[in-house]
């Protein structure tokens, strides 16, 4: 999972004007792993809710495990 992790974060960085801001969080639950990703409020303004579904989706597809739920929230 640490791999997703660093996923996620490289491309919150890629697409903040504030990567110093960007957040990601990891909470590991018996069945699930949730990931938080965090954007400053600025950069959530300039971009296009398509392409934060777009960020999401690929960190959702590359993180999947067959035996293990993942929950990505960008909040």
């Amino acid at each position: 999972m640490a791999d997703v992790v660093r996923l996620a974060r490289f491309l919150l960085e890629a697409v903040s004007s504030r990567p110093e801001e960007a957040r990601v969080e990891h909470l590991w639950t018996p069945n699930a792993d949730l990931i938080f990703l965090r954007l400053p409020a600025r950069d959530r303004r300039c971009l296009r809710k398509e392409d934060l579904e777009a960020l999401v989706r690929v960190v959702e597809r590359l993180g999947k495990k067959p035996d293990r739920e993942l929950v990505v929230d960008l909040r």
